[in-house]
C-alpha cells in the first residue's frame, strides 16, 4: 500500500457572530482558529466565497 502526505481536508464551521455570551458580539477566538490551521500549513477558505472541488468532484 502506498502513504500520501497529504494533509487531510478539514470542513470547520465558526460563526463569528451567532451564539456569542451575552455582551460578546463577535467572536474573540474566530481569527486564532484559523491562525493555527494556517501555521501548520493548511489553506483557510470562506466557504460563502469559494466553490470548493473535492477530489476532482464538484
Amino acid at each position: 500500500m502506498k502513504y500520501t502526505k497529504q494533509k487531510p481536508v478539514w470542513l470547520i464551521e465558526i460563526n463569528l457572530t451567532d451564539l456569542q455570551p451575552e455582551g460578546v458580539s463577535i467572536s474573540p477566538n474566530g481569527a486564532e482558529t484559523f491562525q493555527i490551521m494556517k501555521n501548520v500549513g493548511y489553506e483557510v477558505y470562506d466557504a460563502s466565497q469559494v466553490r470548493a472541488t473535492f477530489h476532482g468532484v464538484k
